[in-house]
């Protein structure tokens, strides 16, 4: 019997596809042993640095089997040639560890500071399994990999990433797409969501231009608020997330 026919009887049979023994999980095409099994060749690709090319999202977010970072930066502006990264922030979902990278702002020489932030985040970001941001795609990650390019480090590459923008777009229908917006609607029927508040204007001046670091921490504190909330946003909406994570 060719192969093909055989793999479409295991599915009406509801059986596993890979190996014709086992029920299929629900909604999967595999029993719940080869998913194990197919995890654990991920796991041996990426330490021989191949990366697969996607992952179901019931094993991206299953923090016992991938090692996801949920990233948030905060930079000068909005364009790589013309501003600077001054801060990022990385939680592992699921997990208690939290890695923030910032620049030293007391240096007066703020690109080589960001140099140095830069490489050492670039060194971090190989060592997950995936990423997690909100509106990353078109922002966080092409601007961390625009400022690495301009100091000659070869950025990270191509990871799974899941950004939850687009998830909340074709899920919700609130006023803006903003996190901020998302994280209100859950807040309205009483559960304790974590909050995501704005930084005023003023403390984004007086961190880059006045080398104010009060001001400075107050950012890297609201980095960090901003990594909880979308970790809290990605709990209540990870049945509506695509069911491949791709390399991206």
């Amino acid at each position: 019997m060719p192969v093909e026919m055989e793999y479409q009887r295991f599915r009406e049979e509801g059986l596993c596809g890979s190996c014709g023994s086992n029920p299929a999980m629900e909604g999967r095409s595999k029993c719940q042993k080869c998913l194990e099994v197919d995890a654990s060749y991920r796991r041996d690709w990426r330490r021989q640095g191949i990366a697969p090319k996607s992952s179901g999202k019931e094993v991206f977010l299953n923090p016992e089997k991938t090692r996801v970072g949920i990233l948030d930066i905060e930079s000068s502006g909005l364009t790589g040639d013309f501003d600077i990264v001054f801060c990022v922030t990385i939680k592992i979902f699921g997990q208690p560890e939290v890695k923030v990278f910032k620049i030293d702002i007391r240096q007066l020489d703020l690109l080589t500071a960001e140099r140095r932030m830069l490489r050492e985040l670039n060194t971090y970001l190989r060592t997950l399994d995936g990423i997690a941001t909100y509106y990353g795609q078109r922002f966080d990650v092409p601007m961390l990999r625009t400022r690495m390019f301009s100091h000659g480090i070869t950025p990270f590459p191509k990871v799974r990433h899941l950004d939850l923008y687009f998830t909340v777009k074709r899920t919700l229908n609130t006023s803006r797409r903003r996190l901020m917006n998302v994280i209100e609607l859950f807040q309205q029927s009483g559960e304790k969501i974590p909050s995501k508040g704005r930084v005023e204007p003023v403390l984004w001046v007086r961190a880059m231009m006045a080398r104010d670091q009060m001001a400075f921490n107050a950012i890297v504190e609201h980095n960090l608020e901003d990594v909880l909330a979308l970790e809290a946003a990605i709990i209540k909406l990870q049945y509506f997330v695509q069911d491949k994570i791709l390399r991206q």
